[in-house]
């Protein structure tokens, strides 16, 4: 009902600004939070992000830095910027970056 009454039913060109203002709307919703923000932008074409699933998100930290953080935002955002620094183009890291 959000999405037909505040944006016609179609969430598409609002998610098509920043990627700071998509995550933020995304997150407006019930059990939304950074990672399923992350792959609903990935999924639907409208961000080349690493959208790292919920549950594995200190692999990458630990793996890297042989321990993770308490704060699972932290871990996150770590997690995100491993993967942008090794797998995506120097031309895409700076617009990927969403939560650091």
């Amino acid at each position: 009902m959000r999405v037909q009454d505040q944006h016609g039913g179609d969430l598409s060109d609002a998610l098509r600004g920043s990627l700071k203002e998509a995550r933020k709307l995304l997150k407006q919703f019930p059990s939304i939070s950074d990672p399923g923000a992350d792959r609903i932008l990935l999924f639907a074409a409208i961000a080349a992000i690493a959208a790292l699933p919920s549950n594995n998100v200190s692999l990458i930290v630990r793996l890297r830095y042989g321990c993770e953080r308490e704060n699972y935002q932290v871990n996150y955002c770590q997690s995100q910027q491993v993967i942008e620094q090794e797998v995506l183009p120097k031309s895409t890291r700076a617009s990927a970056r969403t939560c650091c």
